[in-house]
């Protein structure tokens, strides 16, 4: 059995909250509730196994040390903490992170087969994270909810809850308290991370096992396929594999910013092998794109940009449509292609797209909304399938956000890659280094 983390835990979280949704104040639980105390254990304990509790240090001291055992009896403890060291503490489980936590417990139930539950129980740090970057693993929450209020100065996230629609309903636990009641929350509809349906269209190419040759190369392919991202905040890029992103942002920038195209690499010939875009180069994208964002911004309206070039020789085909809501207030993206290689080509273009998306939507102030992704006939080269395979083995982490960081940009042509900001980028390291792969991790462009 491969001793590799690459499954991430699913989670419940249960918490006691006033009829605010107040947690703590000063780091401290004011809230005191011994039939809660009750529930609590029968809850989060199991009869045959033990179960996974998981808190940040300052739950850890304020609630945990205060206990005569010192640490939650008959479930395992894990503490995020930075300052805490394992050695000096014996009784419980200490990681830095919160995803190192939720690996470690994952991986330990695929070795073991063991059967139990995970709970986070605080604090507000702690449950945050979780709700913002990890949704998709969490199955329940369990709020004791008070029927009175108690000054606290940190909250439970309750507006995560309802995050990009209601994820999360409430449902009767039919549980009544002296001092309050349990509201249950479960989600409405499993969650996936949106780069499950990139992963799908790795597993649906390869599992097919239709080969043909295509540029001398042999290749797997399917039919035609759609992929579609929320890119309000979000930005693309894979977390099973690692992808160097500030290249392709530098990237955008020139194709911005330089009085030609470069032969090389991605930019909006994609993949045109030295054809040039048009007569007149990046003149001819900046015309386009400054044309559509004046138009909106003198009429207000539904406003289209449609950038296409088929007929090439050695051209990957293409269509790309920027579109404006007829509310006015969402800009969407729908590239169209007739083939492209899902491995090595469509990675990048994700990344590039959305972020062209982005400082679009930021010029016309206006919110980015949908990337969609039409492919004619997606495929992946032969080359490539052990590290697809190997690919396939982890649980996508958070996507990233991003960010237009410059408030006073509002030309394309003044466009520099620190506008544009990526955050909280974690992925899993990438497939053993094998010489067939050096091309594709090395090197951020492979060719086609």
């Amino acid at each position: 059995m491969s001793k590799n983390k690459n499954k991430i835990e699913r989670y419940n979280i249960i918490a006691m909250v006033d009829s605010r949704y107040g947690l703590s104040v000063k780091g401290v639980m004011p809230m005191k509730s011994p039939q809660w105390g009750s529930y609590f254990n029968q809850i989060t304990k199991h009869n045959s196994v033990k179960n996974n509790i998981i808190m940040g240090r300052k739950a850890y001291e304020d609630i945990i040390l205060k206990t005569e055992h010192k640490v939650l009896q008959n479930r395992f403890n894990y503490v995020i903490s930075n300052t805490l060291i394992q050695n000096e503490h014996d009784d419980i489980i200490i990681h830095k992170t919160l995803i190192d936590t939720l690996c470690t417990i994952a991986n330990k139930r695929k070795i073991e087969n063991f059967q139990s539950k995970t709970w986070i129980i605080g604090g507000k740090r702690v449950i945050a994270e979780a709700l913002e970057f990890y949704k998709a693993y969490c199955n329940e929450i369990y709020l004791f909810k008070l029927n009175h209020e108690i000054y606290c100065d940190l909250y439970f996230p309750i507006d995560l809850l309802q995050d990009n629609g209601v994820c999360f309903t409430p449902v009767n636990e039919n549980v009544t308290m002296e001092a309050g009641k349990i509201v249950k929350y479960i989600l409405r509809e499993k969650v996936k991370p949106q780069e499950c349906q990139y992963l799908d269209l790795l597993k649906n190419i390869c599992d097919r096992s239709v080969k043909s040759v295509s540029n001398e190369s042999c290749c797997y392919s399917t039919n035609s396929s759609i992929l579609e991202f929320d890119v309000s905040t979000e930005i693309p890029i894979l977390t099973t594999r690692t992808i160097n992103y500030s290249d392709i942002r530098s990237k955008l920038v020139e194709d911005f910013s330089n009085n030609y195209f470069d032969t090389d690499d991605i930019g909006f010939r994609l993949r045109c092998n030295g054809q040039k875009f048009g007569s007149k180069g990046e003149y001819e994208l900046n015309d386009s794109i400054d044309k559509f964002l004046t138009d909106f911004s003198k009429t207000t309206r539904l406003s289209t940009l449609c950038l296409s070039n088929t007929n090439t020789e050695n051209f990957i085909p293409f269509y790309m449509n920027f579109s404006i809501s007829d509310s006015g207030g969402r800009l969407n993206c729908l590239i169209n292609y007739n083939e492209i290689d899902v491995c090595t080509v469509l990675p990048y273009h994700l990344i590039y797209f959305t972020m062209l998306q982005h400082v679009c939507a930021h010029i016309l102030d206006i919110r980015p909304s949908k990337l969609t992704i039409v492919m004619a006939r997606p495929f992946v080269l032969n080359d490539y399938i052990d590290f697809i395979d190997e690919q396939s083995k982890f649980d996508p982490k958070s996507a990233p956000k991003c960010k237009i960081t410059n408030l006073n940009l509002k030309d394309m042509n003044f466009l520099k890659s620190s506008d544009i900001t990526i955050s909280r980028y974690e992925s899993w390291p990438n497939a053993r280094n094998k010489k067939k792969y050096e091309k594709l991790l090395i090197h951020d462009y492979p060719k086609h």
